[in-house]
């Protein structure tokens, strides 16, 4: 008998959840970094360079935030591991799915009934 739910898939949704605290922190160094690299540019009183080498800085410091953003958004947008298994359950578990487990337990319940008697009626018959 398959399993429903593939190991490798459970294994995968760890390693997403430590993906996920892998990029928020990428996020909060960078826009650390970027604010910062801000607080000295207002500070130095050009927050508007005016110069070449000013303005190299400035671009660079836009290259940086322009990489942080879509960071930022794909770590708010990625699930959590609890969400990813709720999602898995909920594709995975199907009315025929539900009739079958109780079928298969109907015939389990009657199959332990069974030997349950047996045992009593044997232990009955050894005390005879």
């Amino acid at each position: 008998m398959n399993p429903i739910i593939s190991p490798w898939l459970i294994y995968l949704l760890s390693v997403l959840n430590g993906c996920k605290t892998v990029l928020i922190i990428m996020t909060i160094f960078i826009f650390s970094i970027l604010f910062f690299g801000a607080m000295a540019q207002c500070s130095a009183g050009s927050f508007f360079p005016c110069d070449e080498e000013e303005r190299k800085k400035m671009i660079k410091f836009l290259k940086v935030s322009f990489f942080a953003l879509p960071l930022l958004v794909f770590s708010i947008l990625f699930p959590s591991e609890n969400t990813l298994v709720k999602m898995i359950v909920a594709q995975n578990i199907t009315p025929n799915n539900i009739e079958a487990v109780v079928k298969e337990g109907v015939k389990l319940k009657e199959g332990i009934k069974k030997d349950v008697l047996d045992i009593i009626m044997a232990i009955k018959e050894e005390k005879k």
